[in-house]
């Protein structure tokens, strides 16, 4: 998880809300641990504003606070939507979210209900990653298309 933390801090996020859905592991959770660990790497990569980091939350208790947001976005490999398409016809929204799946990645169902509230289903290619790389490969995506989102 540290190494989740460090690199989407420097990679810009602004908020890391884990999720609990049907497929996670839950672990020890250490919120406190968390929030040194994103306070560290905000001084190591020169950022004004260190993200906030929240409590873990249950998947459908996530999805109905999410109205808020312009572009939302959810990954799963079984999108028939891949990024580089989706992203050639989409300018950079004011507010981004991203809901990124945990080891085996969100059910049919859970990326259904997603969908119902607004989010759009991409995938990153044929090539599964890890929970820890999958987040990393995405903010690098977004960082490269948008610069700073």
């Amino acid at each position: 998880m540290t190494h989740l933390l460090r690199g989407t801090t420097e990679l810009g996020v602004k908020y890391i809300i884990p999720i609990i859905s049907k497929r996670t592991v839950v672990r020890e959770v250490n919120i406190k641990r968390w929030k040194m660990v994103v306070e560290e790497a905000s001084k190591q990569s020169f950022r004004l504003v260190t993200p906030e980091v929240f409590s873990p939350v249950y998947l459908d208790s996530f999805l109905r606070e999410t109205n808020d947001y312009d572009l939302k976005l959810i990954f799963s490999p079984y999108s028939k939507l891949h990024i580089r398409v989706f992203l050639e016809n989409v300018s950079m929204p004011k507010n981004l979210l991203c809901l990124i799946g945990p080891e085996g990645g969100f059910t049919e169902d859970e990326v259904e209900k997603a969908e119902n509230v607004g989010f759009i289903s991409i995938n990153l290619g044929r090539r599964i990653l890890r929970a820890e790389t999958a987040p990393l490969a995405i903010f690098s995506i977004l960082e490269y298309k948008w610069g700073q989102y």
